[in-house]
């Protein structure tokens, strides 16, 4: 009797949440496509280079010097799109493969990564770019502070900022 009830319920419950949808406008649930879907980034770069075996190097070093930690995502190489996840990650997400979303979104901190700068706005195309990331403004203390560190031993290393799309990827 317990389980014909139980069952009774949860069908009633079905029928509720059908009902409602129903009649819910159709739109309800749209993504608000006024809300700014950008957001203002810099990256701390200390590398570019065409080699991506040379980015890697150049970024498990860095990690080191800069005492920051690696974090290289599981990324490959891949000669359609620069960097691609491997095909399972890109099926569990429902993209096609090859597949790459550059850092920036939603993984703000300091530490090591490598990207592929076609990516990022403004940033010159087919280069790995060995990067430290974070959420700061150019002028922000602990970025330049980083930043004067990298140069100790990437003299070439510079601040640069763009947009990074913060909106839906699906």
């Amino acid at each position: 009797m317990r389980r014909i009830v139980h069952i009774l319920r949860t069908f009633i419950l079905f029928i509720l949440v059908v009902v409602f949808m129903s009649n819910y406008p159709k739109n309800a649930f749209a993504y608000d496509h006024n809300l700014d879907e950008w957001a203002d980034k810099s990256f701390l770069i200390i590398h570019s280079t065409h080699n991506y075996k040379e980015a890697r190097g150049v970024a498990e070093e860095s990690s080191k010097k800069l005492g920051l930690e690696l974090k290289l995502r599981d990324l490959l190489e891949n000669s359609k799109i620069g960097l691609t996840f491997p095909k399972d990650i890109c099926k569990d997400n429902d993209w096609e493969y090859p597949c790459y979303i550059a850092r920036g979104r939603y993984d703000d901190g300091l530490y090591v990564s490598v990207e592929y700068s076609n990516a990022y706005s403004g940033f010159a195309e087919g280069l790995y770019i060995v990067i430290v990331l974070g959420d700061f403004k150019s002028s922000d203390q602990y970025l330049l502070e980083t930043l004067r560190k990298a140069k100790m031993y990437y003299p070439d290393a510079y601040v640069k900022s763009t947009k990074v799309y913060l909106g839906c990827i699906h």
